[in-house]
């Protein structure tokens, strides 16, 4: 949460959420096209409306459905792994360790069952439902499309991104999801650290998901549907003069 000046969740007028629907380009995405990028979003997000209502907790039963839903994403398409290491730090910092990782098998159970069905191919399934080395067209992308085709390509260029994208992980992890004074593993270690209020959960997934976005070598425009509902919240978490804030959100829901 957060009041009028600060920065926060708290406070952001209803009406700015419908100015996403009003973009041609989401609608386009969501409608007309029916990409599974906007039905990887749907779920993606009753996932962490499904987080919200189970926190906090100490019982790992109660983030079953939640782990459940956010495989059920994934296995729409793998974009919805961005949210893992903001998800696994709300959870970890809720119930042990050990407790935590009961969450995996159930996690991947889901996972197995929808990959039954290909078990006859299951090279070419696992090659092709988690393609993690494809290169996609350097014409349609619109992020790093300030670099050449040459360089795009390249997989010095993947690589440096995937470190860059574990680097700006750490930091906002240590300095500041948790505002942690020890470090990582002390707060996880004690969990009462940190207050799990909505706001909290809210910030660590959105944000985790757009910094994933940040470092990605290819955003087509579709990959839009992947965070523009997340916008207004993080615009409203900056320390942004109020003002700047509705200016942001305009310019920010045009391009979409």
């Amino acid at each position: 949460g957060g009041s009028k000046g600060g920065g926060g969740g708290r406070g952001i007028p209803a009406w700015i959420v419908v100015l996403l629907p009003l973009s041609r380009r989401l609608m386009s995405l969501f409608v007309l096209r029916l990409f599974n990028d906007a039905v990887e979003s749907f779920i993606v997000h009753l996932a962490i409306l499904m987080l919200l209502y189970a926190t906090p907790t100490r019982s790992v039963v109660r983030l079953i459905p939640a782990s459940l839903v956010f495989s059920a994403a994934i296995s729409v398409k793998m974009n919805g792994l961005l949210y893992l290491p903001g998800l696994a730090l709300v959870v970890a910092l809720q119930v042990p360790v050990w407790r935590a990782a009961l969450l995996v098998p159930v996690f991947l159970g889901l996972q197995v069952a929808v990959a039954v069905p290909f078990l006859g191919f299951w090279r070419e399934y696992l090659g092709r439902a988690f393609e993690f080395g494809r290169v996609f067209t350097w014409k349609w992308s619109v992020n790093w499309a300030m670099l050449s085709e040459e360089v795009f390509v390249r997989k010095e260029l993947a690589w440096a991104l995937l470190a860059a994208h574990a680097v700006v992980l750490v930091f906002f992890g240590n300095l500041r999801w948790a505002n942690m004074k020890r470090g990582f593993l002390d707060v996880v270690l004690f969990k009462n650290s940190v207050p799990l209020t909505a706001d909290f959960v809210v910030t660590v997934l959105f944000t985790c998901n757009f910094i994933g976005i940040c470092f990605a070598r290819t955003i087509h425009y579709q990959f839009y549907s992947w965070y523009c509902q997340t916008l207004p919240f993080l615009l409203w978490r900056t320390n942004y003069p109020t003002w700047l804030r509705y200016v942001n959100m305009h310019l920010s829901t045009t391009p979409l």
